[in-house]
């Protein structure tokens, strides 16, 4: 599991860093401002500069990533075959499984804040080390704790449960660490359009509330965005994050069942 944050990170954290700044942006995007929006207004006629600026709070996303996708696969699959004591019901083992570890997942929460601020509004922290970040903002770091529970249990829910569903029902598996490359491919995929649907009104609100300087709360940040932007905004962001993030998520799921098998083999 660790592995596969080591290499998503590495492939895809520009295209997470595009996902935040769409879902942070509260202004219709053209063909006038969507260069500074994605960009972040770094020189947007030097492409070596653009492409670098995706990488912003990469420092943050390695750590935070790592230790994400360490603790949620791995820490899923352990507690799924411990649940599987008490229960024959696979598919429900996996997906309440996964819903906790989901809650639990909070914990890493600093690490989220500060790689969202650094993608979205990275002046906040210019010259500021990590020890002088956590003295400034305390506790200020577990901003959206709530939301990012009520994001992550139903998605990790789904995540889990929609990726048994496949090698349960549709691979008819009778056990699920033997399924081929392929069939944890499109068990992975339909797991994360599934994840990322269910969770996206939540994770909106999330990266808003993180992404903020100021302390706001959540339900005024709902008010003002469906008084300002109507109820689609809930999913804004939805069809970047499913033709991008999707296949990001799709990747390190894939890869940590794959490894999970070889060394279970091993």
């Amino acid at each position: 599991s660790s592995l596969s944050g080591i290499l998503e990170i590495s492939l895809f954290h520009p295209v997470d860093t595009i996902s935040k700044r769409l879902m942070h942006n509260k202004s219709n995007i053209n063909k006038k401002n969507y260069s500074n929006i994605l960009f972040k207004e770094h020189n947007t006629s030097n492409m070596i500069n653009k492409y670098k600026s995706l990488y912003t709070g990469a420092k943050f996303a390695t750590g935070y990533k790592v230790l994400q996708r360490t603790y949620k696969y791995g820490g899923q699959s352990i507690l799924s075959d411990y649940f599987g004591k008490f229960s024959n019901n696979k598919l429900l083992n996996q997906a309440v499984s996964g819903a906790v570890i989901g809650a639990g997942e909070v914990i890493l929460l600093p690490l989220d804040v500060l790689k969202i601020q650094m993608q979205t509004n990275a002046k906040s922290l210019t010259n500021k080390n990590f020890s002088h970040i956590v003295k400034e903002q305390g506790f200020g770091l577990y901003r959206g704790a709530g939301m990012t529970m009520m994001r992550n249990i139903p998605g990790s829910f789904a995540l889990f449960g929609a990726n048994s569903f496949m090698k349960e029902k549709v691979f008819r598996l009778e056990n699920s660490k033997q399924s081929t490359f392929f069939q944890n491919f499109i068990s992975s995929t339909f797991g994360a359009f599934c994840s990322i649907t269910v969770a996206s009104p939540m994770d909106v609100i999330k990266t808003r509330i993180q992404a903020e300087t100021k302390k706001k709360s959540s339900i005024k940040l709902i008010t003002d965005l469906v008084k300002n932007e109507g109820i689609g905004a809930f999913f804004r962001g939805l069809g970047p994050k499913l033709l991008i993030v999707g296949p990001k998520l799709t990747f390190s799921f894939t890869v940590a069942q794959q490894l999970i098998q070889f060394f279970d083999k091993k």
